[in-house]
């Protein structure tokens, strides 16, 4: 009998978007012809089972984490004897996992793998129990060098980075329901219009191009995604004027982003803190040019006016500026966006990352 291993994931790709989502799903489609199983405990999860083989999901009953526990708990027991390896997919609202897995695990044996995609790089609710968690762990993953720093201070494993590339080269570019011209500038910003991805950023600094620079070069700025900023962020541009300058699009499904960034100049990223988004690795597969704040998390990747540009966090004249220099130098900017895709297929292409999952689960 094949011996499987099991993927655990809190929610995946299209029920529910975000960047562990989106990676899980795809890590686990490009899996599905080796013996796995995925596992999903999103209370509002229904997925099809051809897409991905052999998928599990667990419907929420009862009160809080509990029924979830004792679900996968039962799994546990049920198929204990056919289990090679769990995938554990952790963020920081899955910290009741170190109730299930260190007891069973090593009760029957079983070697576990932790994915850090995010936990809030804060303190454990319950650091007694997170630290057996983490320490009973064979092997310890995460998405980014901040992650790694952060957790090679809590656990006695090392954290491993592997980054959260998909196979953009297996997605499709398909038209979506509206078309980019590439007569004109497009500027990309792809992420959820919250706080921490600080889009007010990017929308206070094209305020401060004169109109007359913006509708010369033809300027458009293109907002993928949505959140509870998004009333604020389009008063402030109808008050201001420049509305007509930007396109809200609100969430785009994945298979269409490939057509969105293909057909973009420059993408912007004015994230506080940032893990390894999955939206920077696509503008790099693309060679975008691509303008950053110097934050953990963009700044171990894009390095300055080497594979793109950064600014200072909340520095608006200083965005406001750089954008106005990569529109206004061409070749600058045609130099920077080839030498990220050089840095993207050497260290962050998904043929890497497959790879290392590989060994990790199934050597």
């Amino acid at each position: 009998m094949n011996r499987i291993v099991y993927f655990i994931s809190p929610g995946l790709y299209p029920k529910k978007i975000g960047g562990a989502e989106i990676f899980n799903y795809y890590l686990a489609k490009e899996l599905k012809d080796l013996p796995i199983i995925t596992i999903s405990h999103n209370p509002k999860s229904s997925y099809n089972i051809h897409i991905i083989k052999s998928f599990l999901g667990i419907k929420r009953w009862g009160i809080g984490n509990w029924s979830i526990i004792v679900q996968l708990k039962l799994i546990i027991l049920l198929h204990h004897t056919r289990i090679k390896h769990i995938l554990i997919s952790y963020t920081s609202n899955t910290q009741f996992y170190a109730d299930i897995f260190p007891s069973l695990v090593k009760k029957y044996n079983i070697p576990y793998t932790i994915l850090i995609h995010g936990g809030g790089l804060g303190k454990w609710d319950k650091p007694s129990a997170m630290k057996v968690f983490f320490d009973s762990a064979k092997n310890i993953v995460g998405v980014s060098k901040p992650i790694k720093e952060h957790y090679d201070k809590l656990t006695k494993n090392k954290v491993k980075v592997i980054y959260p590339s998909l196979p953009f080269d297996k997605m499709p570019i398909i038209n979506p329901n509206f078309q980019i011209d590439k007569s004109f500038f497009n500027i990309l910003f792809v992420g959820s219009l919250k706080n921490i991805k600080n889009p007010q950023m990017l929308i206070k600094a094209i305020c401060l191009i004169d109109k007359e620079f913006l509708n010369r070069n033809k300027v458009k700025i293109w907002v993928i995604g949505d959140g509870p900023l998004k009333k604020d962020l389009l008063e402030y541009l109808d008050n201001m004027g420049y509305m007509n300058y930007f396109n809200f699009m609100g969430y785009i499904s994945n298979d269409m982003m490939n057509y969105i960034y293909s057909n973009s100049n420059l993408y912007v990223i004015c994230s506080h803190y940032e893990g390894t988004p999955i939206s920077l690795l696509q503008a790099m597969y693309h060679s975008m040019l691509i303008i950053g704040t110097n934050v953990r998390g963009i700044q171990n990747i894009i390095r300055h006016n080497e594979n793109g540009l950064l600014v200072d966090d909340n520095s608006i004249s200083q965005l406001a500026g750089t954008i106005r220099y990569a529109i206004n130098n061409n070749d600058v900017t045609t130099a920077l966006g080839s030498k990220i895709r050089e840095d993207f297929d050497n260290t962050y292409s998904f043929n890497r990352v497959k790879e290392y999952y590989l060994k990790l689960l199934y050597d």
